[in-house]
């Protein structure tokens, strides 16, 4: 249900949760996470489905291909809003 409910909203929600696993506390490099980010957004362009390695979410178990291509999306959408890129 939690799952339908936040594929089915137009974007993330302001400090929705995020698996633990996902937090990063470390410094890094502004260029090098860029270039890293620019690089894996090719590999999905290029790769599409056969990019996605893993089909379980930490938070929604086994997904779709369709529901994890809404996923990426709205998550890099809402990570470029929240640094205002």
């Amino acid at each position: 249900m939690l799952k339908s409910k936040i594929l089915n909203s137009p974007e993330f929600k302001k400090n929705s949760p995020t698996a633990p696993s996902f937090i990063r506390t470390e410094k890094d490099d502004f260029e090098t996470t860029k270039n890293e980010l620019i690089d894996k957004v090719k590999i999905f362009a290029s790769k599409g489905h056969n990019a996605i390695k893993n089909q379980n979410h930490p938070f929604f178990g086994k997904m779709t291909f369709e529901e994890w291509d809404k996923l990426h999306y709205m998550h890099l959408d809402h990570h470029l809003k929240q640094f205002n890129i």
